[in-house]
């Protein structure tokens, strides 16, 4: 009887893809913090980051629009990317990228 041969497995780690459909929005969201705090008011890039995070204002008031303005764009973001595995576009945008971004 002849013996069956097995592919060896792998042992690396598989490369993960940073998705860039999820990752923008929440860069977009870090730009206002990082100009205050590149000016070197850090308090303030604290605040501004707690209205885009958290959607409380300056002031102390709840903001529903802030959430709406942060989330809306990174919840588009996951249904981009999941869309794309589904449909093969991140496979080539992988394979085009050296394995880096997917969408």
């Amino acid at each position: 009887m002849a013996r069956r041969r097995y592919k060896k497995k792998s042992r690396r780690s598989k490369a993960k893809s940073i998705p860039v459909a999820v990752m923008a929005p929440i860069a977009m969201m870090a730009v206002n913090p990082m100009k205050y705090a590149i000016s070197g008011d850090v308090g303030k890039a604290f605040l501004e980051l707690r209205k885009n995070v958290m959607g409380v204002e300056w002031d102390g008031s709840f903001n529903p629009g802030a959430l709406v303005g942060t989330y809306t764009p990174i919840i588009t973001g996951v249904v981009v990317h999941k869309l794309a595995n589904k449909f093969g576009i991140n496979s080539y945008v992988r394979r085009m990228t050296g394995g880096y971004l997917s969408l």
